[in-house]
């Protein structure tokens, strides 16, 4: 099996330094290790940047201690992708939030403001977003059934973001807990909250309904 990324990096995140391993994978299948540390001031993790740019570093990896990632996750992710940690994350909804795959529903005063997202990780989310537009599109899957529900509700680019925090969280859990991914079928909603599918089902033989008679009415006329 081809390795994912042959040049790949780990960072270690302290307060005052920074490690960082690149991994290299040759042809051969050849594995090559180099360890440098640096500081955490913004022209040392200039540097750091510089170096795992042309070392061809794909991609990086990162765990860290409390709120010390941030800086250099800032510097780092317009340059290539970033992995963090599902454990420097305390919930589904805090990487959701910092991968921008939620939707930026807020509120004042009772009012309703934007409802668009925050620009997140571009890497994450653009991944997130072209497997969620190929997950809309199985059969007959809890994914799929989701997205159709959300579509006509909120249009389709919402759904896609929609969709896409929902399996975002999926692979938070999975990854946190070592869980297999359980397929819930595309009719779990409707068994969950059957309610909900009567009134859906009433309201639809009521606008069924409804046009017969103006089509009646049409033809009389």
């Amino acid at each position: 099996m081809d390795p994912m990324y042959r040049c790949c990096a780990g960072l270690e995140v302290h307060k005052e330094t920074v490690a960082a391993c690149v991994r290299r994978v040759d042809s051969a299948g050849r594995v090559a290790r180099e360890v440098r540390t640096f500081g955490t001031m913004t022209g040392e993790l200039l540097k750091l940047s510089d170096w795992l740019m042309a070392e061809g570093v794909e991609a990086a990896a990162m765990e860290s201690t409390g709120v010390f990632w941030k800086p250099i996750g800032n510097i780092l992710e317009g340059s290539l992708p970033l992995i963090l940690v599902m454990s420097r994350f305390p919930t589904d909804q805090h990487l959701a939030s910092w991968a921008a795959m939620c939707p930026g529903n807020r509120e004042s005063a009772g009012k309703r403001q934007s409802g668009r997202t925050n620009h997140g990780n571009r890497w994450l989310r653009a991944t997130l977003a072209q497997a969620a537009w190929a997950a809309s599109h199985s059969k007959k899957t809890y994914l799929s059934a989701q997205y159709r529900r959300l579509a006509g509700r909120r249009g389709k680019k919402r759904a896609i973001i929609a969709l896409g925090h929902t399996m975002l969280v999926m692979m938070y859990h999975m990854l946190r807990d070592g869980q297999d991914y359980q397929e819930l079928g595309h009719d779990y909603l409707d068994k969950l909250q059957p309610h909900r599918l009567t009134r859906y089902l009433v309201k639809r033989l009521e606008s069924l309904g409804h046009e017969v008679i103006l089509r009646s009415l049409d033809q009389a006329a």
